[in-house]
């Protein structure tokens, strides 16, 4: 059964388990699981993990798009969202990884996407840039 828990619950509970375990592999398996599901999610509810929604398209750029859902024209980005797992262990110490992304090089010309382009008619805007 899938039981999504917040992103903050995940940590406290991985970090004490691994305080009490030797072999990690299974819980860096989990968070990969976990993490798969998570972005997926984010895909279907234009959310960040932490519940934050999108910021809209804009009109311009919807004028230019199949349909209204962000970041899916073709769902070819959200199909190829895939995690890794990373463990090395030595005799004193194991540590271990968990990885998530797209082997797409998705966006080539992404200072367009981000930046707009400096002609007058161009149909990409540009983007306002949030920051924690």
């Amino acid at each position: 059964m899938k039981q999504n828990i917040s992103l903050q619950q995940l940590i406290d509970e991985l970090d004490f388990t691994i305080r009490q375990c030797k072999n990690i592999s299974p819980i860096l398996s989990e968070v990969s699981m976990q993490l798969e599901n998570t972005t997926q999610e984010s895909f279907e509810k234009e959310t960040s993990p932490f519940g934050d929604k999108w910021t809209p398209l804009s009109k311009q750029t919807l004028k230019h798009k199949k349909g209204s859902k962000i970041l899916t024209e073709s769902s070819m980005l959200q199909s190829s969202i895939n995690s890794r797992t990373k463990l090395q262990q030595t005799k004193t110490s194991t540590q271990g990884s968990v990885s998530i992304g797209t082997n797409l090089e998705y966006a080539p010309h992404s200072s367009v996407w981000w930046k707009g382009r400096k002609e007058s008619k161009s149909k990409y805007p540009s983007k306002t840039i949030s920051t924690l």
